[in-house]
């Protein structure tokens, strides 16, 4: 999880669930360093930002929800799995094909929370 504040003026938890077809050779699912960069990497982009101003979010959309949050915090974590795994595939290791779902929670307060998970392909 990894709090950060969004201008709504609320800070949210954003949790990030893997899940897999098997376990890679070491008994893991995901490096969970590879994990927290590219989470990191993503909120660092939203971090202190005025959300219904960014470009990724000026569809015909009047306001950017948790909901909307959610779905595209999880598209730039599924890109970033993707980048991951053709470099390690081109360095000759093992690549992240076994994983299975992705699911992004993003928490409000403890009663609180929207996400968004779909079926994941890579290759």
């Amino acid at each position: 999880g990894d709090q950060k504040p969004f201008t709504t003026g609320c800070t949210a938890v954003v949790e990030v669930k893997i899940f897999g077809r098997s376990l890679g050779k070491d008994d893991v699912l995901l490096d969970i360093c590879v994990a927290q960069r590219l989470l990191r990497d993503i909120m660092a982009r939203y971090d202190h930002q005025n959300l219904d101003l960014l470009d990724e979010f000026q569809l015909p959309r009047r306001n950017t929800t948790v909901e909307v949050m959610a779905k595209a915090i999880h598209g730039h974590f599924v890109d970033g799995l993707q980048q991951h795994h053709q470099e390690s595939r081109r360095a000759g290791r093992e690549g992240l094909e076994h994983l299975s779902r992705i699911e992004v929670l993003i928490k409000e307060s403890d009663v609180a929370f929207a996400g968004f998970a779909e079926q994941l392909t890579i290759e």
